[in-house]
């Protein structure tokens, strides 16, 4: 028997290596770890500033740290679209036990033989194609583009709304670039050898309305360039909020399947639930209940469809009282009870042992709205910092998931740099301070500039204005863009962030929600023509 050509794999890992990044980023480290030991030796010879700055670089040599810990092993996916009908007809996405019927197979290599043959027509039909003048009854399709035109786009999409084993989640305010940006996600998910390693892929959030050079500092190439490939070369980067397209036994609390015995103790979401079980879980509509198990046991509904059935069941679930008594919002569904569901639901999925995949595709894959005021911009901020380190503190912390479930420890250090925003602010705006209070008190906190240590802050300073420079420039961005960046950083951190951190402070002691705000979408939108970035979200399944 002659051997089977094995289908070619539907996307390629590629190690990115950046020597000089590396470089940089252990120069600095050394030099942080020089000029806190130059601290400790001369501790006694000073006062409170010497004491204060060694608390303050200490913090930022800890947030160092876990910044490089993001970048340091950089990947990216390429991805072959045009390889998912050869893999489809290969027979390896097969997977499902209702397609091992014969009258299936039978269905599908006459598929298979119809599609070849209408590939082939349409390759020798593009080869003889000639241009026609369209008169007469067709020259109303005259003045229509040749491709990507909107009622065949949403035609398309229209199609792909079905109750599939695949969800895209995506903001109201963005819409999709890339047409081809499906194929792309289907080879990340279903080109894995195994489920585990694409429990949700992630698509970077671009702005199509930016103003030049970035003076609000939220547009975030760079960090989708070097923090987001590096999260994905670790755990997978942590779930955005929009442009994601997630598994959807992952969205129902199911573990890997590798992950054995330590799955009751992760989740109580299962292929084998039993009917009591899954009304706890799931809730009482009994056609959601048979839908959830044939996803979760990874099989299809070929039964006839009752519409009418259908629609009263979907009434049923959309009731503002179904998930009464339920596990929706805590194992099931997006997690409730932060303002940042999205972080906290993608760090419930990693902590089930799902590893997240990041989609980078030429084209950009979604375009959205910017913040395009300084108030709106910081009221954002505000709102992330506040919620994200509530998720620190709480429960569900990335450093208790490290613990007690299977979140890498490299994955929890992920998500610190972005679960501290709040705590950063206290050190920055203390290190800010000191020059005025060293020059109030007749006090420093500097070395003399005759002394050596000077040239460790010199060395330092030159090297991180060097260094982050270059991440701009060879993002494609302006000496103005990485200024204004580096500007907003400091006005954020001082600002937003503080005050983020202060209404964590009155929620755990006062009981007092401080960060509470009214927004009126429709009146903004109004005001402004655009949705200034905040997220209304939809399913595409």
């Amino acid at each position: 028997m002659a051997n089977a050509i094995s289908p070619p794999d539907l996307f390629q890992k590629v190690v990115l290596k950046y020597p000089i990044h590396r470089a940089f980023d252990i120069t600095i480290f050394f030099l942080l770890a020089s000029l806190l030991v130059y601290r400790l030796l001369y501790l006694s010879n000073h006062g409170f500033a010497w004491v204060l700055a060694l608390l303050c670089e200490s913090c930022f040599t800890f947030i160092w740290v876990v910044t490089v810990n993001c970048k340091w092993n950089p990947v990216e996916y390429k991805t072959y679209p045009e390889r998912l009908s050869q893999k489809y007809f290969s027979g390896e996405l097969i997977l499902t036990g209702s397609c091992n019927s014969l009258e299936f197979q039978q269905e599908h290599n006459k598929m298979k033989d119809e599609y070849e043959e209408l590939a082939s027509k349409i390759k020798d039909a593009v080869e003889k194609s000639m241009e026609w003048d369209l008169i007469g009854d067709f020259a109303i399709f005259s003045n229509m583009e040749r491709k990507n035109h909107p009622t065949i786009i949403k035609t398309r999409v229209s199609g792909l709304m079905t109750n599939a084993p695949f969800m895209l989640n995506v903001d109201c305010d963005m819409f999709v670039n890339n047409p081809q940006m499906f194929l792309h996600a289907m080879c990340l998910l279903l080109g894995s050898k195994n489920e585990r390693e694409s429990g949700f892929v992630q698509c970077p959030q671009y702005f199509y309305d930016g103003l030049k050079d970035d003076p609000f500092g939220n547009q975030l190439v760079v960090e989708h360039k070097y923090l987001g490939k590096g999260a994905a070369g670790i755990q997978g980067p942590f779930y955005g909020g929009t442009g994601c397209f997630h598994r959807r036994k992952v969205i129902y609390g199911s573990c890997p399947d590798d992950v054995g015995n330590q799955a009751k103790r992760l989740t109580p979401v299962h292929g084998g639930l039993s009917y009591k079980e899954q009304l706890r879980i799931f809730g009482d509509s009994k056609e959601f209940l048979r839908s959830a198990a044939h996803a979760l046991q990874g099989k299809e509904d070929i039964r006839p469809k009752n519409l009418p059935t259908l629609v009263e069941a979907a009434h049923q679930v959309a009731g503002c009282g179904y998930e009464y008594g339920t596990s929706w919002g805590t194992e099931v569904g997006w997690q409730y009870g932060s303002a940042t569901e999205d972080v906290l639901t993608g760090l419930m999925i990693h902590a089930r042992g799902w590893r997240s995949l990041f989609c980078t595709p030429d084209p950009r894959a979604f375009l959205g709205c910017a913040p395009r005021g300084g108030p709106i911009s910081m009221t954002q901020q505000k709102r992330w910092a506040t919620c994200l380190l509530e998720i620190l503190i709480s429960r569900r912390s990335p450093i208790v998931a490290t613990a007690t479930a299977r979140l890498q420890f490299r994955q929890c250090l992920m998500y610190l740099p972005f679960l501290t925003w709040g705590l950063r602010s206290v050190p920055e705006l203390c290190y800010a301070v000191l020059p005025a209070y060293c020059t109030i008190t007749n006090s420093r906190f500097l070395p003399e500039v005759h002394e050596p240590a000077m040239y460790i802050y010199t060395a330092l300073f030159l090297s991180y204005v060097i260094y982050t420079l270059m991440e701009y420039l060879e993002t494609g961005l302006s000496i103005r863009a990485w200024w204004n960046n580096q500007r907003m950083a400091r006005i954020h951190a001082m600002n937003a962030w503080f005050f983020g951190f202060i209404s964590v402070i009155l929620k755990v002691h006062l009981r007092c929600f401080a960060d509470f705000c009214a927004w009126d979408h429709r009146s903004a939108a109004a005001t402004h023509g655009v949705d200034h970035g905040i997220p209304r979200q939809a399913t595409v399944s």
